[in-house]
C-alpha cells in the first residue's frame, strides 16, 4: 500500500471542495487504498485550520473529516 503525509492544504481543500482532487485522496484514504501518516502535532494543525473562522467551514464537516482521518492515519513520531 503507498503511503502518504498530507500537508493541511490539502486536508483543507478537500473540505472546501467535495468533488475536488483533494477529496478524491481523502477519499482513497478512507478505502484503505492510501495509507495515511501523521505526526500528533500534524493532527493537531489539521483541525486548528479546519476550525479557522475566515474558512466558514461546516463544523460538522470539520468534525466528520478530522474523525476520519483519525480514525485511518497511523501516528508517526517526530525525530529530531
Amino acid at each position: 500500500m503507498i503511503r502518504v503525509v498530507l500537508d493541511t492544504n490539502i486536508i483543507v481543500s478537500a473540505a472546501i471542495n467535495l468533488q475536488g482532487n483533494e477529496a478524491k485522496v481523502v477519499e482513497l484514504v478512507a478505502n484503505r487504498l492510501l495509507s495515511l501518516y501523521a505526526s500528533p502535532p500534524v493532527l493537531a494543525e489539521y483541525r486548528e485550520v479546519l476550525l479557522r473562522p475566515e474558512l466558514r467551514l461546516n463544523p460538522q464537516r470539520v468534525h466528520s473529516l478530522m474523525k476520519l482521518v483519525e480514525a485511518e492515519v497511523t501516528l508517526a513520531a517526530i525525530s529530531t
